[in-house]
């Protein structure tokens, strides 16, 4: 079982909040209604990252937990957000902070091991910023190729830090970081959603994840969301991400692969990418 703490935009007691897990019928059938201090337990959960939809009216969350079986008592937090009014104004992606402008001071709430850190304090290393969330699939799919890199990185000045969307909860992240067995530092974005945190928005950060490279200057080096230098479009992004591939010995998992197919795929092209972007930087004179 798994209890949640659910809070309304404002950060109050969502009392009578429905929450459900996410999944097959049977764990949807576990769904629980929140009592007068917002506080709903979850029962027949399996263990690892679970999917959990919350709604109160016209607020609503959806995101995922991390089940222990060492920490049954542990409680998890999550807090409602506004249901978004459908408007092209309000869902215009941000325009990404340019690869060679100066990467801005990150404006954090709290970090996963409570040590802060800034930006300006790390000038002279080498820094790779995520982006995630833990109700990002990709994001927790990704935590191997970005444990591996830190790890082959460790002795080179490099830091990898991660920056979790406004939402987040560092009780889940460290929950999750010990599940991943992922050692570097995250940060939860200062604000109260996914949609306002002020690092993402600084760095124009949209999707995720996403990756940014600062140099040892405090410049922006690289970033994933944006096509590398010799793709005018998407197709030749394909087609680099091929050939890259195949200079690799990877072979391309098909549309039926298994998930674990892909997510291995995926993970050592990470690997590969970020290694070739952190060589570069590195040698370069």
């Amino acid at each position: 079982s798994a209890t949640v703490l659910i809070l309304d935009q404002h950060g109050n007691p969502a009392a009578g909040a429905e929450i459900e897990p996410m999944g097959g019928y049977a764990l949807r059938a576990q769904a629980a209604r929140a009592d007068a201090q917002g506080r709903a337990t979850l029962k027949n959960l399996p263990n690892g990252l679970v999917g959990i939809h919350a709604t109160l009216g016209e607020q609503f969350k959806s995101t995922r937990i991390i089940v222990l079986p060492e920490a049954p008592d542990d409680m998890s937090t999550i807090r409602l957000e506004p249901i978004p009014a459908a408007t092209a104004a309000e869902h215009q992606r941000p325009t990404p902070l340019a690869v060679g402008k100066m990467a801005p001071e990150w404006q954090v709430a709290q970090w996963s091991d409570n040590q802060p850190r800034t930006l300006a304090n790390l000038r002279g290393k080498t820094v790779v910023l995520d982006f995630w969330g833990v109700w990002c699939s990709p994001c927790v799919g990704s935590i191997p190729a970005m444990q591996a890199v830190a790890e082959q990185y460790a002795d080179r000045d490099v830091v990898f830090v991660g920056i979790h969307t406004a939402d987040g909860d560092v009780q889940q992240i460290n929950k999750l970081k010990k599940l991943k067995g992922w050692t570097s530092p995250s940060a939860v974005d200062q604000g109260t959603g996914i949609q306002d945190g002020l690092t993402c928005k600084a760095y124009g950060v949209s999707g995720y994840p996403t990756i940014v490279i600062v140099d040892p200057s405090g410049k922006i080096a690289y970033r994933s969301d944006v096509l590398p230098a010799g793709a005018k479009n998407r197709a030749d992004f394909i087609k680099m991400m091929n050939q890259l591939a195949a200079a690799n010995q990877l072979k391309w998992p098909d549309d039926n692969a298994p998930r674990e197919e892909a997510e291995f795929f995926m993970n050592q092209m990470q690997i590969i990418m970020l290694s070739q972007q952190l060589d570069q930087l590195l040698d370069a004179p």
